[in-house]
């Protein structure tokens, strides 16, 4: 596979990228502090040897003073919310021409692990957004009534070393936390609770991604290089031997591993992985 055009603009790395389907754009959050909106059209749909692909870009917003670690997009209700290392998440509205703050979540405590890593919307909440933090906890917060509904320990250590990199969620029931240590958590919503799910890890967990075909299996990323499939239901080892997809490269390995979202028929059965060696695999995951 080749890719089919290029976007650029941030200053700097880009940490974070959402995906809006409906209306083919794309939103990235940088080491620069912007989120950055792009069309992304199919091959088919655009020139790319002529200004055309100018049009593409559409404006930036400057909503952090640091680095944006994580974008997510509340598609049914045209929002977002991003998480910056300036100890912030910023909830937008998203107008079709500029899109507006509608608040900011932050907290009094000066504690330098008390940053969040990661957002994710998970509308089967009281409180419709999550938050991970560098501190391992997770916080449940209510847009609607701008506040903190919930702080929720997760048995990690609060120094750093367990720090939420990734979350995901499935249904109704519970959302997976990827952490710094090496172990997945499961956050119970009926019992507004988190405990220890399997084994730990060799290493970071960076990626969780759960088939929504199921939502009993899932996979998770780490740094590694290998990719290992679970089952909630049965908590303890993997039910397949470890995929070792990715070589380390600079002391990291995989940095991601999604299942195809969609959940409407065709539900074609696929799996993609990026690591640290340039590589993005792409995997059939039907079981003929």
């Amino acid at each position: 596979m080749e890719p089919y055009m290029s976007h650029r603009g941030h200053h700097g790395s880009v940490l974070c990228i959402s995906y809006h389907a409906k209306d083919k754009l794309l939103y990235t959050g940088g080491y620069d502090g912007h989120v950055h909106l792009w069309k992304i059209p199919e091959p088919w749909e655009f020139d790319a040897y002529t200004n055309e692909i100018f049009s593409l870009q559409l404006p930036s917003w400057k909503g952090h003073t640091e680095p944006i670690w994580s974008i997510s997009l509340a598609q049914e209700h045209d929002a977002m919310a991003t998480a910056s290392s300036d100890g912030t998440i910023r909830l937008w509205a998203m107008a079709p021409d500029d899109p507006v703050i509608l608040q900011t979540e932050t907290d009094t405590n000066t504690d330098e692990c008390d940053i969040p890593t990661m957002v994710m919307w998970a509308p089967y909440l009281t409180g419709g957004l999550l938050a991970g933090y560098l501190s391992a906890s997770l916080r449940q917060w209510d847009p609607m009534h701008q506040r903190c509904v919930a702080l929720i320990d997760t048995g990690g250590d609060d120094d750093g070393s367990a720090g939420v990199n990734t979350i995901d969620v499935a249904n109704s029931s519970y959302a997976l936390v990827g952490h710094t240590d090496g172990y997945v958590r499961v956050f119970d919503f009926a019992k507004g609770e988190c405990h220890t799910f399997g084994e730990q890890h060799p290493d970071a967990v960076t990626s969780i991604s759960i088939d929504r075909r199921g939502g009993c299996l899932y996979a998770t990323a780490c740094h590694d290089g290998a990719v290992r499939f679970y089952d909630v239901r049965k908590p303890g080892l993997p039910i397949e031997q470890p995929l070792q997809i990715h070589k380390r490269k600079g002391d990291e390995g995989c940095h991601c591993v999604l299942f195809n979202p969609m959940t409407t028929p065709p539900q074609l059965g696929l799996m993609v992985t990026g690591g640290a060696d340039s590589l993005i695999n792409l995997f059939c995951t039907n079981p003929d």
